[in-house]
């Protein structure tokens, strides 16, 4: 038999047991009415109901300039490209004086070693077949890390394989139909800039809009600009209206729903429900280049490197001149020291990304492959990697800054005298005289401040301390060329090639395509130094290919098709095992 106290004890007990019950049952009624309250809520925030009708989409174009491939005897190449100052005067003939030749939609394989491409085993997933092997024949990286395996590239392309739908109701949380168990993990900051891309470009959900598709009106006849036509109606109307007053002469104003029950032709207007806001030609810059970058950001990762914006300001060096060029980001491998790694040390470059906005490269008059536009737009991605050819080449290599050990930038001036320019003085503290002010200035100014005039003695007023040329010259050095935290390296390149092959990933539109230029060494030193194996022209026999430049091009990748945009994956993926293998044994 249990004592009282017992009893009381169990009977607190299952009292204390039910009211959590109680309270648990609430707080999950709670919680689920507050989930439905948000459902409803981001359902009708988010609902894909009529939009605004976007402008008509921008069509897509693309360059295909084909140069000559040989430079025209006795071009002198330096003095050409001096001669730019806009780019409305670039021409045809600046490719050419490149010694260029350029293949367009060249097959991976012909673009980087297909044992350095993932393989086609690679697609599945490794649980399903984890027996398959890396693809490169080494098994250690420059930096002396581990290949990516199988499951590190399989993790990365299955974000990627996503249709557009599911990847972008995982960004908003949109709640009902979508495929369950997506996440968002690597490449989440590029769904999310890939989303501001799709309301310029993602034509898949216009449909038929006569709106959306047209950009013009649809009756030949009579267009809306046609301002001749316009003032012979107005004149018609005049002559034949009565002079009456104001208010009798205004027009009728019929109804919009009789004028569309008048005309049995005409269709309702449907409310336009595609991703568009806008039109392609009208997307701010900063989406595309943003898109592309975390596109490569999570890859690089994979290897050990990273993608990062350029710390100087990048321009290409043809002897004493220096021609801006553009770099939105430029692959580095990361140090292995963690101290170096956190100070900022960058090793390389690997590859660069250069991403252009124009949308229209095709002239009326002119065959396609033979524009200024498509010229222009070829000529500032071979730039941008003859830079990268050069910051490689810096290897082992110390920098020159202009005007170093010259006598011209390090002695004092010849004259002898302390600096400055014509008539212009400095303060006692600076080793100037004083200047003597006239008296009747002094005095001009004696009578502003003290009333009636008065005559002084003229004083001796001191000019306010300013900077003499030299000394402004003395406080600001000279801009230079390298970054003081890159540790330039040729990264990839064996001992035994006279060339460098410089990888680049261009962007147009809403695409991504793969170059390569292959550079020889003699034509790195020909542009720093004006000639090379004693030529001082690129006019040079066809049997010697250090003259010579050859860029190929992969087709270009549409990033809004999950297909395509696994497929420009698995091709900056081979490009950066190629890159970044161990060439120690090769050299």
């Amino acid at each position: 038999m249990t004592s009282p106290s017992s009893q009381v004890k169990l009977h607190l007990r299952l009292r204390a047991k039910r009211m959590v019950s109680s309270a648990s049952k609430l707080v999950k009624k709670a919680l689920k009415r507050s989930e439905n309250l948000l459902t409803r809520f981001l359902s009708a925030a988010l609902d894909d109901g009529p939009k605004k009708t976007p402008p008509p989409a921008t069509p897509l174009e693309f360059p295909a300039f084909r140069p000559i491939g040989k430079a025209v005897a006795g071009t002198n190449l330096f003095h050409l490209y001096a001669s730019i100052r806009k780019s409305s005067d670039i021409t045809p003939y600046h490719v050419d004086a490149l010694n260029l030749e350029v293949e367009h939609d060249v097959l991976l394989d012909q673009l980087i070693p297909k044992e350095f491409l993932p393989p086609q085993e690679w697609e599945s997933d490794p649980s399903i077949n984890p027996d398959s092997s890396a693809p490169p024949s080494s098994k250690t990286l420059s930096n002396g890390a581990a290949i990516p395996s199988h499951e590190v590239y399989h993790i990365r392309k299955k974000e990627l394989l996503y249709s557009n739908d599911d990847g972008f109701r995982v960004l908003s949380m949109r709640p009902g139909y979508g495929r369950q168990g997506i996440k968002l993990v690597h490449f989440r900051k590029f769904w999310e800039r890939l989303n501001a891309v799709a309301q310029y470009w993602d034509t898949s959900l216009d449909g038929d809009d006569p709106a959306v598709m047209q950009p013009f009106p649809a009756s030949p006849d009579k267009q809306a600009m046609d301002i001749d036509e316009i003032r012979s109606e107005v004149r018609s109307t005049d002559e034949a209206a009565p002079n009456t007053s104001a208010s009798s002469t205004k027009p009728e104003r019929k109804d919009s729903k009789d004028t569309q029950s008048d005309d049995p032709s005409a269709s309702p207007k449907t409310p336009y429900k595609g991703r568009r806001i806008g039109t392609g030609r009208d997307m701010p810059e900063m989406y595309r280049i943003d898109a592309v970058h975390y596109f490569l950001e999570p890859i690089c990762w994979a290897f050990g490197c990273r993608a990062e914006a350029p710390r100087i300001s990048p321009r290409l060096q043809l002897k004493n001149l220096l021609i801006p060029v553009r770099h939105n980001a430029v692959v580095y491998r990361s140090p292995r020291d963690r101290l170096r790694a956190k100070q900022g040390i960058s090793e390389g470059p690997v590859m660069m990304m250069q991403c252009r906005q124009e949308t229209e490269f095709h002239a009326e008059n002119t065959k396609e492959g033979e524009g200024t536009g498509e010229a222009t737009d070829l000529l500032r991605e071979v730039a941008a990697m003859l830079l990268l050819a050069q910051e490689r080449a810096r290897e082992g290599k110390t920098e020159v800054k202009p005007g170093e050990n010259k006598w011209w930038a390090e002695k004092p001036k010849w004259g002898g005298g302390a600096g400055g320019g014509k008539n212009e003085q400095v303060d006692e503290d600076m080793g100037g005289p004083e200047v003597a002010m006239p008296a009747s200035a002094q005095l001009k100014i004696e009578n502003l401040l003290s009333g009636p005039p008065a005559l002084k003695k003229a004083k001796r007023l001191r000019r306010s301390p300013m900077r003499g040329t030299a000394e402004r010259g003395a406080l600001v050095g000279p801009h230079a060329l390298w970054d003081d935290k890159a540790e330039y390296l040729q990264i990839g390149k064996t001992d035994r090639q006279d060339y460098d092959d410089i990888y680049a990933i261009s962007s147009l539109n809403h695409h991504v395509a793969i170059l390569r230029l292959r550079v020889p060494t003699a034509y790195t030193d020909f542009l720093l130094n004006g000639q090379a194996d004693g030529h001082s022209s690129l006019d040079a026999p066809v049997h010697e290919p250090w003259y010579h430049l050859k860029l190929r091009r992969s087709r270009w990748f549409n990033l809004l098709v999950p297909e395509e945009r696994g497929e420009a994956m698995r091709a900056v993926w081979g490009v950066l095992g190629w890159m970044m293998r161990d060439v120690g044994a090769e050299n």
